[in-house]
């Protein structure tokens, strides 16, 4: 289990939807390695707990905990101001850094930036990562046959 120890930015939700959205997306960018080896895959429990991270929790007993003890934050899309938003990345690239000492920020920036863990809609235009995905099932596949 993941324990980030500190939370300076919390991102309240009062369903599991979105958090569970979006821990199922880290999973299938790191199964396609976006993360470039600094991650490497994680089991879905453990994306759960990294996605918690990135809301501003210990873990995800401590976001599933949570719900509905607070206003809903903003998701990405309807934050008011973009020096907000550009806040919130920030802090989720360095959390991230922080819990993955060996990743450079500038990498943890790119890989928040794709994966936009507070994201409050589906992405329909699916990131580089989605087509690295896909080509490596389809290899797998032909190996199989």
């Amino acid at each position: 289990m993941l324990h980030t120890g500190r939370c300076a930015l919390r991102f309240h939700v009062v369903a599991l939807y979105l958090p569970r959205r979006s821990a199922r997306r880290l999973a299938e960018m790191l199964e396609a390695g976006a993360d470039e080896g600094h991650i490497g895959p994680l089991s879905y429990e453990a994306a759960k707990d990294l996605t918690a991270a990135m809301f501003g929790f210990r873990d995800w007993k401590a976001l599933h905990d949570s719900l509905r003890m607070s206003v809903p934050s903003e998701s990405d899309e309807v934050v008011s101001e973009a020096a907000e938003l550009a806040k919130r990345r920030r802090w989720q690239a360095s959390e991230l850094q922080r819990l993955y000492s060996k990743m450079p920020i500038a990498f943890a920036e790119k890989l928040v930036d794709e994966w936009r863990p507070t994201c409050g809609i589906a992405i329909f235009h699916p990131p580089q990562w989605a087509y690295a995905a896909r080509a490596k099932a389809d290899r797998r596949m032909q190996s199989r046959q």
